[in-house]
């Protein structure tokens, strides 16, 4: 089964090269890469490894309000971990991206440069990039179940 949420991640772009644009947490450095990403250990009651990730796109964009981060959509999957504003994976996957308005500010991208951007940061994790916070939240959840859900239940 897989778990929905959200993170804000902080970019690194090489504008004059082909390393391309990178994703990067803000917690641990971790670098996301394209598809599956597995911790080194599973999170568990003795530890807090694992991916991070909120249940609510909104959440995720207030604690991540700094320039040049954008909101992921993300699954998790494996061994799983709910907590009451979020969950943390054995395993997770960046299936979709949303670049808030701050972003682009920040980084300076003119109406001429950010179709190039956005088109390179979805070939590079292969997956869609949204302007727009609702269009993250529906893609995101045609990936999984939101972990609140699971949440609800148990206190049924």
């Amino acid at each position: 089964m897989r778990i929905v949420g959200y993170k804000w991640l902080c970019v690194e772009a090489f504008p004059d090269d082909a390393r391309g644009i990178t994703l990067r947490s803000a917690f641990d450095a971790h670098l996301w890469t394209r598809g599956t990403n597995v911790a080194n250990y599973p999170p568990s009651e003795e530890n807090l490894w694992g991916f991070n990730a909120y249940h609510s796109a909104i959440r995720a964009r207030w604690s991540g309000r700094n320039y040049g981060t954008v909101i992921a959509g993300v699954v998790g999957f494996g061994t799983v971990a709910l907590f009451q504003h979020g969950w943390r994976a054995e395993k997770a996957e960046i299936v979709a991206v949303h670049l808030p308005r701050r972003f682009t500010h920040r980084w300076r991208l003119g109406k001429s440069s950010l179709p190039s951007f956005t088109a390179r940061l979805s070939a590079t994790y292969d997956v869609p990039v949204y302007r727009s916070l609702r269009q993250l939240r529906r893609e995101t959840q045609r990936w999984g179940l939101p972990a609140n859900h699971f949440l609800h239940d148990a206190d049924s």
